[in-house]
């Protein structure tokens, strides 16, 4: 249970970043535990905004998978709210383990 009290605490925020000519806002939109197949992970999903393009909101949907002592992230950068693919994770993860 200490780990629920844990993420509970996590608050949505927004960062602004500069360096454009716009300021990139990063919007934290959900956090939550999940499972990829038999692995844990968890899923963040963020939303991109720029002020100088304000009509192309932009989501980032991150996956980060653990497997043993391995940690797997697969981000996605799309216009449509769309998760990642678990098959997509299981692959990426199968073909580590193939490599060793």
């Amino acid at each position: 249970m200490p780990s629920k009290a844990k993420y509970a605490a996590c608050k949505s925020f927004t960062a602004f970043a500069s360096g454009g000519p716009g300021k990139t806002t990063i919007t934290l939109k959900s956090l939550a535990k999940t499972k990829v197949g038999t692995y844990k992970a968890f899923q963040v999903v963020q939303s991109v905004g720029d002020s100088a393009v304000p009509e192309v909101p932009v989501n980032l949907e991150t996956v980060i998978t653990v497997e043993g002592a391995d940690v797997f992230v697969v981000i996605d950068f799309t216009t449509s709210n769309h998760q990642v693919p678990a098959k997509t994770m299981l692959k990426l993860v199968s073909r580590v383990k193939a490599l060793r």
